[in-house]
Order: structure tokens, then sequence, then C-alpha cells
């Protein structure tokens, strides 16, 4: 990105997901799935429909696809403590459990340098993203309860 590089993002398809909880699943293992926010994100419910299929080929397993209203740092978070809990012996069941009850206890806070990003992806418009730049004004973007990504703005100091 510092070198003028163009990032993207694509939605990830229910057939990837199958393929990879098939993989997790047919190795023995059960499976909790912390997906970022599906107010955010389509990949939610592609994982989801893929997590609804492939149960019925593995009976014998768990599979737990959380909506953690979370992203970036936040959602990092919630796997951190959460994976922590697992290999302190918490059961699959506590953990889920955990992982709901705390989700909304992650406050979600940062900034970005380039509006650029937040209006290609309809985050900002372009009048915003365009008075912002020529005024050198950073979003602060914060991440409420409901899972959407809000922004604000404020002029570094």
């Amino acid at each position: 990105m510092r070198r003028g590089d163009r990032l993207k993002t694509s939605m990830i398809n229910q057939f990837t997901y199958e393929d990879f909880f098939r993989g997790l699943l047919g190795g023995g293992k059960d499976v909790i799935f912390l997906d970022m926010s599906k107010e955010m994100s389509a990949s939610y419910q592609n994982c989801a429909a893929a997590a609804e299929r492939i149960r019925a080929a593995f009976p014998d397993r768990r599979l737990y696809v959380m909506d953690t209203r979370c992203i970036s740092g936040g959602l990092g978070t919630l796997v951190v403590n959460m994976v922590e809990r697992m290999e302190a012996g918490a059961d699959f069941d506590s953990v889920v459990a955990w992982g709901e009850e705390n989700k909304l206890r992650i406050a979600h806070r940062f900034t970005v340098d380039d509006l650029n990003y937040l209006k290609a992806g309809g985050r900002v418009s372009n009048a915003s993203a365009l008075v912002g730049s020529i005024l050198n004004i950073k979003p602060v973007l914060y991440v409420p309860d409901r899972g959407t990504l809000d922004v604000g703005m404020c002029r570094p100091v």
C-alpha cells in the first residue's frame, strides 16, 4: 500500500468453506469458527450455509460458526482469548459460551491513513473522502454492538 499498490478483498464462497470444514472435520477435529461481523461481509452467510451442509456429512463432529460482530484487532482479541481457554482445558461448549458472552465486550476503535479504501468499500462518501483528504482528516472507525462499521472524523494534532 505504501508503494501505491491497490489491495482488494473478496468474499469467500461456500465451496471454499465446505472444503475447509471437510478437511478439519474429516481429520477428526471439532471446529469453532469465528467469522467477522455478518453486517460487514456476505462471507458469513456463505460460511453458515456451507457449515449447515457439511454437518450432515460428519454427524459425529461438532461445528459452530459464530458471528463475532468483530473485525480486525477486535476479532484477533476474541480469537486469542478463546484459544487460551481451550488450551487451558475448557470444553467445546464452555469456549463457545464464553465467546458468545464476551464478543460484545470488545471495544473497536481505530484509524486509517487512507480514505480511498473506505470510499471504495462504500464506508464513506466520495465527498467525505475528498474533503477528508484535502483537510488531512483521518477517520476514527468504531464497531458498535450491531457489528457495523461507523465512521467519525478527527483532525490530527
